[in-house]
């Protein structure tokens, strides 16, 4: 649990960071965007598995699914943007 807490702050700390300059740092959406997908592959092997009920995972993938939607929109968006 503490290395994960560590790792989300950190991750928490590079995000606001990319925000002050959205732009230029447009590539921390892409690579949040596969950290997300690494999460969604864990928990569809997890249920899969039987390790955790499909449940339990539901509400989780579809938080997922919406963030990855966004950090991609975001990340086309803002290239279209940068080009102009």
């Amino acid at each position: 649990m503490g290395m994960g807490a560590s790792l989300m702050l950190a991750w928490t700390i590079l995000l606001f960071w990319a925000y002050r300059r959205p732009l230029e740092r447009r590539y921390i959406a892409l690579f949040t965007a596969m950290i997300v997908t690494g999460f969604v592959i864990t928990e569809i092997i997890l249920a899969s598995h039987g390790d955790i009920p499909i449940s339990k995972v539901l509400g989780s993938l579809a938080m997922q699914a919406i963030l990855l939607v966004l950090f991609g929109y975001s990340f086309l968006i803002s290239g279209k943007t940068q080009k102009s």
